[in-house]
């Protein structure tokens, strides 16, 4: 029998019975997966013809020992040291400036321990736990065999080549081009494993506000992975899963970018564009997280690139209730590396409930660990003086229990999501003064916040079907003829998204929302006995939290932050296809003896 789309959105098969009743079996995820599309011919052509150098020069890069690699970097870190003191007194100004020295040096200084050992820098890594967890077990960077006679670069050519690199210094910085020379690795490294580039995202996000053009850095970087993990699909070593988020998502991504062609031209189609490049933060992680381990690391990811972010937020209060007082303290919203105190907000939110999946999960020294850890984070979102951030991971706690109880359970999320809203029936003046008596920041006050709805409702109904364009230029040039000035956004993501992109956006969106939360319901069961039971869950309160939060900001303002939702979007669709995996290898594994929800903990799944 033929399913409808609606069968498709709702993510079960439907069969007609012989009674003529239409049942859901539950069969089917509607997920289908891709890998070695190319016929074996064009797989010879291109590993012959496109990938032959490129392959030459993996494995010349892979099997270059230690002391060559520390070679070349001990070349680069004194000729441009020395390049650098020359240009300074060249100059008449007498001495290095102290980013240059500090690079430099750094460089040198872990070139010298390199040199005492012959074998090659990657089985070098291996050796040691740290280093072996991080780059083979974390990034996921393959490891590579040990080969007699197998050849890389030889200690003489590294440092030539470390001595060419350090001679541009004559022109520019030596630690712009340490900069370019790390890129350059980084870009590499996503080429040859897309699992690097997706985790290596992740860990850049709180640091990309000191980064030159980073929303592009950020979106290359993923275009890259992208291209990498489509490549080894056709190549048949990784696979690509085409499910109803794909689809949704998609239309989504169209929808933007064609009111942005038709709307302001190349200014707003190069903000769809980004938009577009940023969505496949869901393609990442939607397809590279395939067992519980990939998905671990993906929540210790998030959880711990807010660490230090989060350090710095500490520090700053207390320097600042040193100098100053505790009071005044209190009065400061810290943004720590991020561009605003909203961006932090929102990845510590993510942060703290991936954490709070950790710690549920783990033992021993890891929880003291996670909870550690989770003590930081919360603290720094104190610090962030984002009081609706609070709010928003309280009303997570109830979604997460209302996920764990059931089905039902679970239609009450979208009630949640408004329940901040009953705070706009306390009269303006009133609610303005008790959120005056807050020891925390907050962008406007409630009076004002209704003012820019109203104005932002109108100028949606007035532009409802394309929008008024991408981008914080067009919301300020619009407002403007609504007596609305100095706004960049109408702080709140479904008016924002429906404003800019027109109604179909918008509606898309909430299809998209409404199509998740109907598969949760529906894949209860599946989840409860999952080795994902925390995860698959977690990653839907993370989104929770992020909409109930987006209820009062605009948290797609920033790119990090937008690639950040799809990116928590995607590690929940890969947790609920690897717990109907799991269903589906326990039904085997019973003979359909044994009731469908029966735990196998005895089955090791990959």
């Amino acid at each position: 029998e033929r399913n409808s789309f609606l069968d498709f959105l709702d993510g079960y098969e439907h069969v007609r019975t012989e009674s003529g009743r239409i049942t859901a079996t539950g069969k089917r995820f509607f997920s289908r997966s891709y890998s070695g599309t190319m016929t074996q011919g064009k797989q010879k052509v291109a590993e012959m013809k496109i990938f032959k150098l490129g392959s030459l020069i993996s494995r010349l890069l892979s099997y270059t020992s230690a002391k060559a690699y520390g070679a070349a970097m001990l070349a680069f870190g004194l000729l441009s040291l020395i390049i650098s003191f020359l240009k300074d007194y060249g100059t008449g100004l007498g001495a290095v400036d102290t980013v240059t020295l500090v690079v430099c040096l750094l460089i040198s200084g872990f070139a010298v321990p390199l040199l005492f050992f012959e074998e090659p820098l990657s089985r070098f890594l291996q050796d040691f736990v740290v280093t072996d967890y991080i780059f083979f077990e974390f990034f996921c960077i393959k490891r590579i065999p040990e080969r007699e006679g197998a050849r890389g670069i030889p200690t003489p050519v590294a440092v030539l080549l470390g001595i060419l690199c350090a001679l541009p210094c004559i022109a520019v910085e030596p630690w712009l081009m340490a900069a370019i020379i790390a890129a350059v690795t980084v870009l590499y490294l996503s080429l040859t494993s897309p699992e690097f580039a997706f985790f290596f995202s992740v860990l850049i996000l709180p640091y990309l506000s000191f980064v030159p053009n980073s929303e592009w850095a950020l979106s290359v970087l993923v275009a890259v992975g992208v291209l990498s993990f489509l490549k080894k699909a056709a190549l048949g070593k990784r696979v690509i899963y085409f499910e109803q988020y794909d689809l949704l998502i998609g239309l989504l991504v169209i929808t933007v970018m064609l009111s942005g062609i038709f709307l302001k031209g190349i200014s707003s189609f190069a903000g769809a564009l980004l938009f577009m490049v940023m969505s496949f933060g869901y393609f990442l992680a939607g397809n590279i997280i395939s067992n519980r381990r990939l998905a671990d690391c993906a929540l210790s990811a998030v959880a711990f690139s807010a660490v230090i972010p989060s350090a710095v937020s500490i520090i700053s209060f207390i320097r600042c209730c040193v100098t100053e007082n505790v009071n005044a303290a209190l009065q400061n919203g810290y943004k720590s590396t991020f561009s605003s105190t909203e961006e932090l907000a929102a990845f510590l939110i993510v942060s703290i409930v991936f954490c709070t999946a950790l710690l549920k999960q783990s033992h021993g020294k890891r929880r003291v660990l996670y909870l550690l850890v989770l003590i930081v984070l919360l603290s720094a979102l104190v610090l962030s003086g984002e009081y609706l951030a609070y709010l928003s991971l309280l009303l997570g706690i109830g979604a997460y229990f209302a996920l764990k109880a059931g089905a039902l359970s679970a239609l009450i999320l979208p009630l949640l999501v408004v329940l901040p809203y009953l705070f706009l029936l306390i009269p303006s003046g009133l609610l303005d003064s008790l959120v005056a008596l807050l020891p925390m920041n907050s962008d406007l006050p409630p009076s004002e916040l209704l003012s820019l709805w109203g104005a932002s409702f109108s100028a949606f109904f007035d532009n409802i079907f394309l929008g008024i364009g991408i981008g914080a230029d067009s919301f300020a040039e619009e407002m403007a003829g609504y007596g609305i000035s100095g706004a960049d956004s109408s702080n709140n993501l479904f008016i924002e998204l429906g404003l800019e992109a027109g109604v179909f956006a918008l509606l898309i969106f909430l299809l998209l929302l409404a199509v998740r939360l109907r598969h949760r319901a529906r894949y209860h069961s599946y989840v409860k006995n999952s080795q994902l039971s925390t995860t698959s869950p977690i990653t839907s309160v993370a989104i929770f939290c992020l909409i109930a939060y987006g209820m009062n900001h605009y948290i797609w303002a920033s790119a990090d932050s937008f690639y950040l939702f799809f990116l928590v979007f995607g590690v929940g669709s890969a947790a609920l296809r690897v717990t109907k995996r799991e269903r589906d290898e326990r039904i085997l594994y019973y003979e359909h003896t044994k009731r469908v929800h029966s735990a196998a903990v005895d089955i090791e799944l990959s």
